[in-house]
């Protein structure tokens, strides 16, 4: 009956964008600490599948009977499997949008100071794993990836060109509910690092790779890094086992690179809904199929035969893995799932005011 009464409202109140309403016994006000004309984002429009639980909801609108059917149409899981397949992260082919999740506070501080890079460690002082593998380097560290040792990059921020691969965090360690979308210019050079080598590599955003003296030429242009770092069982903590997992991850942190980033803007909130409506589909496609019970072994797989090629179109949890940064919460079945969708649809409604910072706007004017 609640879901009958939401539904219901939600249809009168169709076509119109609103704020979202609190319970009258819990009044918030949730820009309280926001900066003067800094508001909460308006949702986008959701659309596309249902949200989970509401097939079969039924209301009454101006007379009529508005009926949600009881069974959801049929899925074309060829066309849903390949928008995921359209996702997947190639090593030399670097996207130029990416996007991070953060926190609230940091938000706030960023609509303050207009700052995107803004710690070189994580909020409880620890380092990340790609400035410790850098730093381990030392003289082995070839020259055009210096560049990501200078002080002028001590400041990152880590991204991934979807939003849903990182929502649920890496094992356990979520990063905020707050997204922003980042903008490279189009003459960036990504550096392409497999830890487990390592191997380097430089490309630019049209997928050409460079020479190691055409990269050098080119450090003022190198945006940052994906790094991908390998399963190390040695890594391992007996009680924590997150050190030793497999990851991928763009780390960003050439401030002169970034041609604009954003929050809260209507694009943002709509390739969420994309994302959410998307996942809705794969729980469909995957409903019955296995569940993967030995992470492990699929987080191996991942790094030796998935990562970096294009989505090897064969089970969907490859296609899933293709476009994921690590295994953690990214499994082939129905619940993990709509994990990610409850997950995202919470992230798109608690979303903040729309801010656009365009670089080169602000630094001409500037001038």
């Amino acid at each position: 009956m609640v879901r009958l009464a939401f539904a219901a409202a939600l249809l009168a109140v169709a076509g119109c964008t609103a704020s979202e309403s609190k319970p009258p016994d819990r009044p918030v006000d949730e820009n309280r600490t926001l900066p003067e004309g800094h508001v909460k984002a308006a949702k986008a429009a959701k659309g596309g599948a249902p949200e989970p639980g509401e097939v079969g909801a039924s209301a009454s609108v101006g007379g009529e009977a508005v009926v949600i059917p009881e069974v959801a149409p049929p899925i074309d899981e060829a066309a849903v499997r390949a928008s995921l397949a359209a996702q997947a992260v190639v090593d030399d082919a670097p996207p130029r949008v990416l996007y991070s999740w953060t926190t609230r506070e940091q938000i706030e501080a960023m609509a303050e100071d207009r700052q995107l890079f803004r710690r070189s460690r994580s909020g409880d002082g620890r380092r990340s794993r790609f400035d410790v593998f850098v730093d381990e380097q030392g003289k082995r560290l070839p020259a055009p990836a210096r560049v990501l040792r200078d002080e002028a990059c001590a400041r990152k921020r880590f991204a991934w060109p979807n939003p849903w691969a990182t929502i649920l965090g890496f094992h356990g360690e979520r990063y905020g509910d707050q997204l922003l979308e980042i903008v490279l210019r189009p003459d960036s050079v990504i550096a392409v690092v497999d830890a487990g080598g390592p191997t380097w590599r430089y490309t630019d955003l049209k997928g050409r790779r460079l020479s190691a003296a055409e990269a050098k030429a080119a450090r003022s242009r190198i945006a940052g890094a994906l790094h991908v770092s390998p399963p190390d069982l040695t890594g391992m903590s007996t009680l924590d086992f997150s050190l030793g997992w497999p990851l991928r991850e763009f780390v960003l942190c050439n401030e002169a690179q970034v041609e604009r980033w954003s929050y809260g803007t209507k694009a943002i909130l709509e390739r969420m809904s994309a994302d959410i409506d998307l996942f809705k589909r794969l729980a469909r496609v995957a409903e019955g199929g296995p569940r993967i019970d030995d992470e492990w072994t699929y987080a191996q797989h991942l790094y030796a035969d998935v990562w970096g090629r294009p989505a090897p179109g064969e089970g969907l949890a490859d296609d899933l893995g293709a476009a994921a940064a690590w295994s953690s919460g990214i499994n082939a079945d129905s619940a993990s799932l709509r994990r990610i969708v409850e997950a995202m649809m919470a992230a798109r409604d608690a979303q903040l005011g729309e801010i656009v910072e365009p670089r080169a706007a602000r630094e001409g004017a500037a001038q």
